[in-house]
């Protein structure tokens, strides 16, 4: 509906990796991280805040789709 607002398909990705389906996360962070790499920031500091599983092994994978 907005493509030009890319903290949808953000929380699209989170709320995906979130429940286990890594793999389909992960190509919508990797678009996401193109074009705001502020994201990974905010991904990081997700943990902490209970809106992402403290998973290191994930958290690297989505880190990496950059």
């Amino acid at each position: 509906m907005v493509p030009e607002i890319d903290e949808l398909p953000f929380w699209h990705a989170v709320a995906l990796a979130d429940l286990g389906r890594i793999e389909d996360a992960l190509p919508i962070f990797r678009k996401v991280f193109l074009a705001n790499p502020n994201w990974k920031v905010i991904v990081q500091r997700l943990p902490a805040s209970g809106m992402l599983r403290d998973d290191p092994g994930m958290m690297q994978r989505i880190l990496a789709a950059a």
